[in-house]
């Protein structure tokens, strides 16, 4: 998936994905949230989803593909959510040396909650992955 792609992803969810957001600075308001969105047909966006089951205990990547192969959800099969920045790192610095650098980019210098601050999004698919950063505005 290229970075056009990538983008067309990204703005297809990006409702839901700012739905999750307001309901988690609910729970969290002084957290330093991060959204990631991950295929769970391609490599990268699997080895994601399966780590952050590992940390989570969900999403399942492998019920989302099973479903997604079987017509029973989206053909693309993706798994969205929303955690701390730093913990959306820690995840991506236990998978590959490639990620680094953009666990690096997650912890950054980014004051929680600082007005302004874009919400960093990760999104994972097929042999790349990329941290865009939108805006938190609402999801209309």
């Amino acid at each position: 998936m290229s970075h056009a792609e990538r983008i067309t992803l990204l703005t297809a969810q990006r409702p839901a994905l700012l739905r999750l957001v307001q309901e988690a600075r609910q729970g969290h308001p002084d957290e330093d949230l991060a959204a990631y969105l991950a295929t769970v047909r391609e490599p990268s966006g699997y080895l994601l989803a399966v780590a952050l089951k590992r940390r989570f205990g969900h999403p399942d990547p492998e019920t989302v593909l099973r479903h997604a192969l079987l017509g029973q959800g989206p053909s693309h099969a993706f798994v969205a959510g929303i955690t701390t920045a730093t913990t959306l790192a820690e995840v991506l610095g236990t998978l590959s040396p490639n990620l680094v650098t953009l666990s690096d980019q997650l912890r950054g210098t980014h004051p929680p909650d600082a007005p302004g601050t874009p919400l960093r999004v990760l999104v994972a698919a097929r042999g790349g992955a990329e941290i865009f950063a939108i805006p938190e505005l609402s999801p209309s």
